[in-house]
């Protein structure tokens, strides 16, 4: 299935068939979808992530309310200040450490496969009074840094600032859009207490609709067929389950009952091409686009049985 619109939430694509042609994709048992982690190089050890869990989305809006008025005469009733306060704290302030059962899977299937001092280290990310310092003493680049601690923390990012009509009037109300991801087990509640926490009492808090994350056991027959066909086409890497840090369309398809995994085989090139999403000159090599394209067919051949192209 190929839609366009994942990036909008997927309502006009996979939303649509799964809704409106459900026959058309009901008898898939499982779905390889697009992944979060691609590939992992730590300690002299290539891992290929195959996420089997993916975050849920929680986003909300701060707002600051203050006086309005002449901006030729100022006052500190401004709206913007105590929005600026709260942000300055959301930006700055991680929430609280959440070890899910997929986040422990991915570490521990890491350190098995490392030194005693590598796995230590990695052990330490899981317990709040040394995660901090584990997670700097990581030799990771800082993109898959942000990653991995992504897969351990609810997280709020702020992304769109509005405030004021017009430049001489001061604002009596100041918003900012937050982009909130939730791991498994998160709820409303739960992560509106968080929150609260982090920014204070100065901001309104306004929630808009939450979707939940998805999370299941990576043990199953598709798994261990990525994880043999990885083995063949690079010598010595290993497959580990993971957790995507963003949303995809597996919350479109997975009510009807089809297993989905995040899979997309790319080789580890260096830091440089790491954490490219949404960013500046977001691209792929040629060289794994075309590694990826052969692990997939052989993927997909054997686990459905085909002996033919």
């Amino acid at each position: 299935m190929a839609t366009a619109d994942e990036e909008t939430g997927g309502q006009m694509g996979a939303g649509f068939v799964a809704e409106q042609h459900p026959e058309l994709i009901r008898d898939a048992e499982y779905a390889i979808n697009e992944g979060g982690a691609t590939s992992i190089e730590l300690g002299g050890k290539l891992f290929f992530v195959c996420s089997t869990a993916e975050k849920g989305s929680a986003r909300f809006t701060l707002r600051g309310r203050g006086e309005p008025g002449h901006a030729s005469q100022p006052h500190t009733r401004n709206a913007i200040l105590p929005l600026a306060r709260a942000l300055t704290r959301l930006i700055e302030t991680p929430l609280p450490l959440h070890v899910t059962a997929t986040a422990r899977a991915h570490v521990e299937a890491m350190a098995r496969h490392l030194d005693h001092g590598l796995a230590t280290t990695l052990a330490e990310l899981l317990n709040p009074l040394t995660h901090t310092a584990a997670m700097a003493a990581l030799p990771l680049a800082e993109p898959v840094k942000r990653r991995l601690s992504a897969s351990l923390h609810n997280t709020a990012t702020p992304t769109m600032l509005r405030a004021g009509t017009k430049i001489n009037v001061i604002p009596a109300e100041a918003t900012c859009a937050v982009d909130c991801r939730i791991l498994p087990g998160a709820t409303l509640a739960s992560l509106a207490q968080e929150v609260r926490a982090v920014v204070g009492d100065e901001v309104e808090i306004e929630f808009g609709p939450i979707y939940p994350a998805l999370e299941s056991a990576p043990d199953s027959p598709l798994f261990e067929t990525i994880s043999q066909v990885i083995a063949e086409h690079e010598r010595g890497a290993v497959v580990i389950p993971g957790l995507i840090t963003g949303g995809t369309d597996a919350k479109r398809v997975g009510p009807l009952g089809i297993k989905v995994i995040g899979f997309v085989p790319m080789r580890y090139e260096g830091a440089s091409m790491t954490g490219l999403a949404h960013n500046h000159n977001e691209r792929v090599s040629v060289a794994n686009l075309e590694f990826g394209a052969r692990v997939l067919h052989d993927v997909v051949r054997r686990f459905c049985g085909r002996t033919g192209d």
